[in-house]
């Protein structure tokens, strides 16, 4: 290491940061310069020691706040066009929904109106397979008390005296041979 002096080095500190020397420092009685020259003025200089006017720190706040607004308004363009593009998502899909709720609205009326229509149908068939039921079972006549051990020769004639004992106002069709049928639809003389 030389003999020489050494240099104190100053720290590189922005101007806007640094503090102003005594010399540089306006007392009581010395009024703060304002400095109202125009914007070429503004810009601080690169020395340290330059003195720091009122008109450089409004240079630099002009400056900062410039930047700031850009960076605001770039920030804000940018978030608007992100919520532009959901918003069109979002209209999309709400119209495609909407559709298929239209879609699905009309095609369960249709259903309500097919299940009414086959609900009738459905009522109409039971009815006539209970006619039918009813018309095929109408020649099968069931007589409780009627002993299983007849032949077929003693059918009629017992036949006859069960209907007579249970219906003595039915009167016989066709003469009263051995083909004799009893009217039911009849009752009382001929």
């Amino acid at each position: 290491m030389g003999g020489g002096k050494k240099r104190e080095q100053t720290p590189s500190v922005a101007t806007l940061f640094r503090t102003p020397t005594t010399s540089q420092r306006p007392t009581d009685s010395q009024p703060i310069e304002e400095d109202d020259s125009g914007p070429e003025d503004t810009i601080p200089s690169s020395d340290p020691t330059a003195p720091l006017t009122i008109g450089v720190l409004r240079g630099m706040l002009c400056e900062e706040t410039a930047d700031f607004k850009t960076h605001v308004a770039a920030e804000i363009t940018k978030q608007l066009e992100g919520l532009k593009t959901e918003m069109a998502t979002l209209a999309s899909r709400t119209e495609q929904a909407e559709s298929r709720i239209s879609k699905i609205t009309s095609t369960t009326q249709e259903h309500a109106q097919d299940i009414a229509y086959f609900h009738g149908k459905i009522a109409a068939l039971e009815d006539g397979m209970e006619d039918l039921n009813n018309r095929s079972q109408r020649n099968n006549i069931r007589i409780r008390g009627l002993p299983e051990t007849i032949t077929q020769e003693q059918l009629l004639p017992t036949l006859k005296a069960i209907f007579q004992e249970m219906a003595p106002d039915l009167t016989p069709i066709g003469g009263g041979g051995d083909h004799g049928d009893l009217d039911m639809g009849r009752a009382g003389p001929a």
